[in-house]
């Protein structure tokens, strides 16, 4: 068309790193010693992640309640 100038549109591809923080449950290794910290304590246990904080400790709070042995749980932030 007569008077209308023609630009040149370029479209370029921006990748933004989404850094999802992961939260772990872990318990004492042994009941009543917090020096050492797992996430599980045999190979066959399932390990509790979550990518938020509340449901992780939801889950810790959980575990807890039902533990036996009194063992302490916590949740970290791995990254």
């Amino acid at each position: 068309m007569v008077g209308e100038s023609s630009q040149s549109v370029h479209s370029c591809n921006i990748y933004i790193k989404q850094l999802t923080m992961i939260w772990q449950v872990q318990m004492e290794f042994i009941p009543g010693n917090p020096t050492i910290w797992v996430a599980q304590l045999n190979p066959g246990d399932p390990i509790y992640e979550y990518d938020n904080e509340p449901e992780a400790q939801a889950k810790a709070t959980e575990l807890q309640s039902q533990d036996p042995t009194g063992r302490q749980y916590r949740v970290v932030q791995l990254s």
